[in-house]
């Protein structure tokens, strides 16, 4: 009889859960879906700045390319450029200052909450031409560095798209940088817009 009783609460127990069961929802995936483009929303408005990973990860990326130009055979202090060779042989003391200014300048250009405030103002609030007209740098010199800064991108595992981004804001100033080389070699210089 104990054995009938115990196994009539077990069916019972059994077709309670079953119908139960049968009134839950079934797993819905379209949620997660939803979810995850949702997240892709965020990221594509999230500023440069927040994709690169702020301050710290751009001040690491800046402090890595600046120490790797130093040393660059084309643009640094085996320069056939005798300004940039003497400032990269001579004027090291100022080297940290530099990187801090390259920080906040990408950081300020990235949409990071900080301005950046040049040393030597250009046309434009991120131009380059006054700061860097006496180096004279040349087209390839300019290209150098630009390797240089890939290099640190990649070294960091900056993603591809972030990377290429960093990279086009970067090229959108060489007309800038290399504007005192083109003055002196009577290349044609291009306005500069901003």
């Amino acid at each position: 009889m104990i054995r009938l009783i115990i196994g009539i609460i077990i069916v019972i127990a059994i077709i309670i859960l079953f119908f139960r069961f049968l009134g839950q929802p079934r797993f819905n995936y379209s949620i997660y879906q939803e979810n995850f483009q949702e997240q892709e929303q965020q990221n594509q408005q999230k500023s440069l700045y927040d994709r690169l990973g702020g301050i710290f990860a751009i001040a690491a990326v800046v402090d890595y390319f600046s120490d790797a130009v130093v040393n660059n055979p084309v643009a640094g202090k085996f320069s056939k450029n005798p300004v940039l060779r003497d400032w990269h042989t001579n004027q090291l003391a100022r080297l940290p200052g530099l990187k801090f200014m390259r920080t906040l300048w990408l950081a300020s250009l990235a949409g990071g909450p900080y301005k950046y405030t040049p040393t030597v103002s250009g046309k434009c609030p991120f131009s380059l031409e006054n700061a860097h007209n006496k180096f004279r740098i040349s087209p390839q010199e300019f290209d150098a560095v630009a390797e240089e800064l890939s290099k640190a991108l990649a070294h960091f595992k900056v993603p591809a798209k972030e990377k290429q981004e960093v990279l086009n804001a970067f090229a959108a100033h060489k007309s800038e940088v290399i504007q005192g080389y083109s003055m002196q070699t009577g290349a044609p210089t291009r306005p500069i817009n901003c």
